[in-house]
């Protein structure tokens, strides 16, 4: 049997990856949200990620986290592209003291990275904030972005830190459509020889997932928001907000809903107004499209005439990618309402 060389570190082993729906700020009483913070809040999204390593001394774990990479075709054996490619790096190393670790970061520029990663061990998490000062380094003529944090209750470091999981939390979907990580670990030995000592460097091959990780996020409702000069302007708003910069081939899926309180009844009446599909959807669509849906609801407003006593709109949106010959749904929101809606015409029929 061949016998390992001791100072080759070992591969790591990547064990899961998921993207999912940041959890929601508590509801305030605080009455209708603004339209782009409301809709900035149900975007938001996490990328979680678990590893083992069997950690050695001077073991130096590097994993870069990626955004906006392509999508793996299953069927079609092609690619569908995003555009926007982002990379941070970043490196974890376990100095001698016990249960230290150590951090740093560098974005894909050389400048520091946006976020830290929420790092979990053994149910102990370390969550560091933003505003906490960073060491700013040198290693290996690269500049990083350093911190370091002491878990507690740590009898054998390197059995301890074998399993990590690392979450980047509240990422923005307009801007972080998939996610993807890749890791390797290097190890630099010294070894005296001939009365010299010389520095070696042994790399295991960078390890990914097969492919990246598209966040689905479903919500029930958003925060109610407070209208706009016009119906225009407030789906503009709307519309703007849920844009994505960063991918292309996105479809819009519209449901058009008009609530108001019944005269001497518990229950309110809902009327469905329109519902719209918009292929191609992205920034340069969203006057068009705010505008089109208003014309149709103003017409259907002077129509129908309804009950103006506790009038709501309600909105339901589903964004899809396109990829291959597949629709992905990428947000679903069931339930976004317009509370206080003006009954004067000008408000309906008025100018994005």
């Amino acid at each position: 049997m061949k016998t390992r060389t001791p100072w080759i570190p070992d591969a790591p082993i990547l064990i899961s990856q998921a993207a999912t729906a940041a959890p929601l700020a508590s509801p305030s009483d605080a009455g209708p949200a603004n339209i782009e913070d409301a809709i900035a809040e149900a975007l938001k999204w996490d990328y979680t990620v678990q590893f083992a390593h069997n950690f050695a001394l001077r073991d130096e774990l590097y994993f870069d986290v990626i955004f906006n990479a392509e999508i793996a075709e299953p069927n079609m054996g092609q690619t569908a592209a995003t555009s926007g490619l982002l990379l941070e790096h970043f490196l974890i190393e376990l100095p001698d003291e016990t249960g230290m670790m150590r951090l740093s970061g560098r974005n894909q520029s050389g400048g520091p990275q946006s976020q830290w990663p929420l790092i979990t061990v053994q149910d102990q998490v370390w969550d560091h904030q933003s505003d906490s000062p960073a060491d700013h380094v040198l290693k290996d003529e690269k500049e990083w972005w350093q911190v370091s944090h002491c878990f507690e209750n740590v009898e054998d470091p390197l059995s301890f830190f074998g399993h990590m999981t690392l979450t980047w939390r509240h990422l923005d979907f307009r801007q972080r459509q998939t996610a993807n990580l890749s890791l390797f670990v290097k190890q630099i030995v010294k070894i005296v020889a001939d009365g010299e000592t010389k520095e070696s460097i042994y790399q295991t091959g960078a390890l990914r997932f097969a492919s990246p990780v598209i966040p689905s996020i479903s919500r029930s409702q958003t925060r109610p928001l407070k209208p706009a000069a016009t119906l225009a302007q407030t789906l503009h708003g709307i519309f703007n907000a849920i844009a994505p910069t960063q991918v292309l081939d996105c479809h819009l899926r519209v449901v058009l809903l008009y609530e108001h309180q019944l005269a001497g009844a518990s229950f309110r009446a809902t009327i469905p107004i329109m519902l719209s599909d918009y292929p191609a959807f992205e920034p340069s669509s969203v006057p068009t499209i705010a505008s089109m849906i208003a014309q149709n609801a103003a017409a259907w407003y002077k129509v129908t005439a309804p009950s103006t006593a506790g009038a709501v709109l309600t909105m339901r949106l589903t964004l899809f990618k396109i990829v291959g010959r597949q629709q992905l749904p990428l947000v679903q929101i069931d339930a976004i309402s317009i509370l206080g809606v003006p009954k004067e015409p000008e408000w309906w029929n008025g100018p994005a």
